[in-house]
């Protein structure tokens, strides 16, 4: 990958759990992306499950935008993977469910407090 490349766009190309899962592999070691646009891609809780070991391993990631996907269960691998990276500033529009927004809040409180620390 071009080293000058920041942002990778791959807004509604329909990748899918697996494609996702391609491109959450092939980033892992890369640090000159700091973007990253899956939104509109049809990744459910599998894809999240791809998308959290990124987050574990790939520390240059800034702004993970996976809007309007269905993630829904998959937000607990998310959250996972955050714990992981402290520079990610920005998580877009993510449809969690009912059952997820608990989940984010466990996560931020957890950060809060080691922020605090």
């Amino acid at each position: 990958m071009d080293p000058k490349i920041s942002t990778l766009e791959l807004k509604g190309l329909n990748l899918g759990d697996k494609g996702a899962s391609i491109i959450c592999e092939s980033l892992k070691q890369n640090s000159t992306i700091t973007k990253l646009d899956l939104s509109y891609n049809r990744i459910e809780a599998d894809g999240a499950s791809c998308i959290s070991l990124l987050l574990k391993d790939n520390s240059s990631l800034a702004v993970l935008d996976i809007s309007h996907n269905e993630i829904k269960d998959g937000v607990r691998s998310i959250s996972k993977g955050l714990e992981y990276n402290s520079s990610l500033i920005c998580l877009t529009r993510v449809r969690i469910g009912d059952d997820g927004a608990p989940i984010i809040t466990e996560y931020l409180n957890r950060n809060i407090q080691m922020i605090d620390s």
